[in-house]
């Protein structure tokens, strides 16, 4: 199986906004961890169910980020897949 590493992904995409102290909606970027915390309206990463998972679907649509250039097609392929393997802390 594929290691697949956001991390890359999370800090030059999504960091500005979701990470440091006052993050927008309460999701966190900053670790495996807090994204899997999920926002103050509960998860946001549903392992394994790309559908259910509220990120996903954010990143998919065009809607996040909000600030700045929509994801690349192989950047939404590579949270698909990380979510369809499970969400895996790698």
């Amino acid at each position: 199986m594929k290691t697949i590493n956001l991390l890359p992904i999370f800090e030059q995409r999504c960091l500005r906004c979701h990470g440091g102290e006052d993050v927008e909606n309460g999701v966190s970027v900053e670790s495996y961890e807090t994204v899997m915390q999920g926002s103050w309206n509960g998860i946001v990463i549903e392992p394994g169910d790309t559908e259910n998972s509220y990120l996903f679907n954010l990143v998919s649509a065009g809607d996040m980020p909000k600030r700045g250039p929509r994801l690349l097609p192989a950047e939404i392929e590579a949270i698909r897949a990380w979510i369809e393997a499970g969400a895996p802390n790698n």
